[in-house]
């Protein structure tokens, strides 16, 4: 899979190592953007090849100037598996985590409430002294890994030679390519003998890894890790990995979440006048779409560009015709309710979430009834909507919860099943599947009485989140 992609990107590159003026490497706030890494390893456990691990990571980040440096604040999505057979796929999540965390302006990493994420602390890790192609330095960073997936992390410490190569070009955009890499070399701490339980006792290997980095702010936007490592057990048991992870990033214009939600509630039929709404600011010039009515059950929604805008002399701000989309420079809290949809639209920090209440299924089951068809039908056209007049290709996250009347592992296998059924709906409707990631909740995430059947109607929920 992995593969596939870097053989993809080659051909962007320009090379351009000559020398000329040195340089020095800072990182700087350049606005929200989304890193994602993809890893396609071969796995050997005790020495005998089991298989290739497909996993993924995603980070939704926004910056904002610290006293430190650079604070970061969003969300990572874990995957269990990003591609089957080459063909694209929703993704199911193992988890899903709020993160928050500074960067110094040499690369220095503080994270707030460390739940693993990044994998990866202090790397790539700058040098104050001007660079010229071929000066090499050392950094020191730091790895926390879970080989098994098994809740037993360990932070390893690691030393990183890094060596600069000059400027290119990726993507017709300016970068410094660097190339780093380091040894993985660890012994565990032993207790009265005996290995800490739970966690491996030894680890050997190294990575080679290109980066490339953003001449304008320092943000890497490509980062191709070649590993071989092994981690071993206090039991002689072992587990190896060896293959690529490919790490990249781009930026990504937020949307006006109070206008999406206005937006869906014409979709829907409903009323467009929230409780709340988030702060609007403005678009770049012939980039707006205008807010498409509601269309007839039959016909798909076609929003028509609207002309672009313009700055009066002496407003640097565009000025735009009433009920287009514009950015939102942040905020969150408006929130449409739709009592004959049985469907509540809020605008969240993450984005816009619709919460579909007391979606029919059959009992114990993840099939739909017959009666969620038109209200699915509806969901999808208001989906593709905002997709449509979006200018970049924002993420559906679909989450399934139930109510608490059972074992809670068997919520928790239905509400998974659930959240990918409503996904496969939706796909059918016409969203392309790798738009979606989904999740089960089961039980653990209650918001009514389940004492009552009408509580528990209201736990019954699927809820579906634009991200931005």
């Amino acid at each position: 899979m992995v593969l596939l992609l870097l053989g993809l990107l080659a051909p962007v590159f320009s090379q351009n190592q000559s020398g000329g003026t040195p340089v020095v490497l800072r990182q700087a706030g350049s606005g929200p953007y989304t890193m994602v890494e993809r890893s396609d390893w071969a796995r050997y456990d005790n020495g005998k090849y089991i298989g290739h691990v497909y996993r993924e990571v995603r980070y939704q980040l926004r910056p904002e100037e610290a006293a430190a440096g650079l604070k970061y604040s969003g969300t990572v999505y874990v995957f269990e598996e990003t591609l089957r057979d080459l063909q694209k796929s929703a993704r199911s999540l193992d988890t899903i985590i709020p993160l928050e965390f500074t960067i110094s302006p040499s690369g220095f990493i503080n994270i707030e409430n460390d739940e693993g994420y990044p994998a990866i602390r202090n790397f790539p890790l700058f040098t104050d002294k001007p660079l010229k192609p071929g000066d090499s330095w050392i950094g020191q960073g730091q790895r926390v890994v879970d080989p098994r997936n098994d809740g037993n992390r360990v932070s390893l410490p690691i030393v990183v030679e890094y060596v600069f190569q000059g400027e290119d070009l990726y993507r017709g955009e300016p970068v410094y390519r660097i190339r780093a890499q380091y040894a993985t070399r660890y012994k565990g701490p032993v207790r009265s003998g005996q290995a800490v339980t739970g966690t491996f006792s030894e680890a050997t290997g190294k990575h080679v890894v290109d980066i490339l980095l953003r001449t304008a702010d320092g943000r890497p936007v490509l980062m191709r890790d070649t590993l071989d490592e092994t981690f071993t057990w206090s039991d002689g048991t072992s587990v190896r990995y060896k293959g690529f992870t490919l790490t990249f990033s781009e930026g990504f214009l937020p949307f006006d979440r109070g206008a999406v939600v206005a937006q869906l509630a014409r979709q829907f039929g409903g009323d467009p006048v929230s409780s709340g709404t988030g702060s609007a600011g403005t678009v770049p010039a012939g980039t707006s779409m205008a807010v498409a009515p509601a269309q007839p059950a039959a016909e798909m929604p076609v929003l028509e560009p609207m002309a672009p805008a313009t700055a009066t002399a002496g407003n640097e701000t565009p000025q735009m015709e009433a009920g287009a989309f514009q950015l939102d420079q942040g905020g969150s809290g408006a929130v449409l309710d739709l009592p004959a949809q049985n469907i509540e639209i809020a605008a969240v920090s993450e984005g816009v979430k619709l919460t579909v209440r007391d979606i029919r299924f059959v009992a114990d089951s993840d099939q739909i009834l017959p009666a969620e068809r038109d209200r699915l039908d509806l969901i999808a056209r208001a989906l593709k909507s905002v997709l449509q007049g979006s200018s970049g290709q924002p993420m559906i996250l679909v989450e399934g919860h139930t109510a608490a009347v059972g074992k809670s592992a068997g919520e928790q296998d239905l509400s998974v099943k659930r959240a990918k059924k409503i996904v496969d709906e939706l796909v059918a409707r016409g969203i392309p599947a790798d738009r979606f990631m989904y999740k089960g909740w089961g039980s653990t995430k209650p918001i009514a009485d389940n004492s009552t059947e009408a509580g528990r109607a209201k736990n019954r929920r699927v809820e579906i989140t634009i991200l931005q």
